[in-house]
């Protein structure tokens, strides 16, 4: 009995923390990160004030899981278009590389919400290997980590989960770059990230 408790209340809890969020990413979306305060947060939740601080710490945790949210639904939505790739592994590859950061700056949304998060914060979302963003690479790349074992194509030695922080980071590292077009990533990516994690013919 006890133990139901618990649960029922982490899934009310959680239920609540997911209504707080969407009502936190429409404002931002409505009025900018800025000028969004923790008052229009809580009157679009339906919720008071001091009972929305219970879950939340205030507008900067708001804009790191709204961040996390929107991340989560671009990777499931590149994730879902994976059985949509008839080409080699190699393209295949450098497709989801390169949708993943043209969904990033090509999102308004995600635009939005970086640039009103600190910097070194967004960093870590987007780098460090304990970072939510870590598991959504993982489910970016996981089939094509086990069809280039399946093809015995995969470099010997590579790990999954080392991979998908090495991915993370060369995707990190390009959505910064701006003076570069998608023919000039894909190039790159093709010339130095490729020939790390796959034999090339």
């Amino acid at each position: 009995m006890a133990l139901s408790a618990a649960l029922t209340a982490i899934s009310t809890r959680q239920q609540t923390v997911a209504r707080i969020v969407a009502a936190a990413r429409e404002c931002f979306a409505e009025n900018g990160v800025e000028a969004t305060r923790m008052d229009h947060i809580a009157r679009r939740a339906d919720l008071s004030r001091a009972y929305l601080y219970r879950f939340v710490s205030g507008r900067d945790e708001l804009v790191e899981l709204a961040i996390l949210a929107r991340l989560n639904e671009l990777g499931i939505e590149l994730a879902d278009q994976a059985d949509q790739h008839n080409g080699n592994l190699a393209d295949a590859l450098l497709d989801r590389i390169t949708a993943g950061l043209r969904s990033g700056r090509d999102d308004p949304e995600f635009r939005n919400l970086a640039e009103g998060m600190h910097r070194t914060r967004l960093n870590w979302i987007l780098t460090a290997t304990d970072s939510p963003v870590h598991r959504i690479t993982a489910r970016m790349f996981g089939d094509l980590y086990t069809r280039a074992g399946a093809e015995g194509a995969l470099i010997d030695g590579i790990e999954a989960e080392v991979l998908y922080d090495w991915l993370q980071g060369v995707m990190a590292l390009f959505a910064s770059r701006d003076d570069l077009d998608d023919t000039q990533i894909r190039n790159q990516l093709r010339t130095f990230v490729l020939p790390s994690i796959i034999r090339t013919p």
